[in-house]
């Protein structure tokens, strides 16, 4: 099975990529803010010449280039229809070591920003779908947070933090499953146990 590992930008690196990459996976992860990247050598820069060989080519202006080259698409994310800037480049990382496919996308009212992926035959969409379904795991941080009081553990050794974790997330497990259905009950006893608060303060 071929699986996409979808990260943010703290855990754009090396050994990373290339632990997922050795698995036979793929990456789809947002650039960090000091990424530097190069076009791949030209036939001309790979032929041997005294010294050490080149590496890299030219260095490459993402912003330029995505200023000369963008295009306005509407792309399905976060549940609605979004025209976005989008423009892609197949470009090697210097933090990466390899090749990647680098997209240059642009939200409305927002900065430019930059997604990489080592999935070299996506398209720019299909890149930034894939990235924007990280979302969802914010959403479950909250909810673990504001209704189930993950943040607010309070226990005297470490075997016991683990632990709480996994009872919060077991307890957010099962309102999603009553929620979606899965598990038969009646209305008056859902909205019993999802409206109220884990503990009373």
């Amino acid at each position: 099975i071929r699986l996409f590992l979808i990260v943010d930008a703290f855990y754009c690196n090396k050994r990373l990529v290339d632990f997922a990459v050795g698995l036979g996976h793929h990456v789809v992860t947002r650039a960090k803010a000091n990424s530097v990247f190069f076009w791949p050598l030209s036939n001309k820069q790979r032929k041997k010449k005294r010294g050490r060989p080149r590496k890299y080519g030219r260095r490459f202006d993402a912003l330029r280039f995505f200023e000369n080259h963008a295009k306005t698409l509407t792309v399905e994310v976060f549940g609605k229809s979004l025209k976005i800037k989008l423009a892609s480049k197949l470009v090697v990382s210097r933090a990466l070591k390899r090749p990647v496919l680098l997209v240059m996308i642009q939200f409305p009212g927002a900065a430019v920003g930059y997604l990489v992926t080592t999935a070299l035959w996506l398209t720019a969409q299909e890149v930034v779908i894939h990235y924007c379904r990280r979302w969802k795991i914010e959403i479950t941080f909250r909810e673990l947070n504001q209704r189930f009081g993950a943040k607010d553990y309070m226990v005297r050794n470490k075997r016991s933090v683990p632990r709480f974790m996994n009872l919060c997330l077991l307890a957010y497990t099962l309102v999603e499953l009553l929620s979606l259905g899965v598990i038969p009950v009646s209305q008056a006893l859902f909205h019993a146990v999802c409206d109220r608060p884990w503990y009373h303060r």
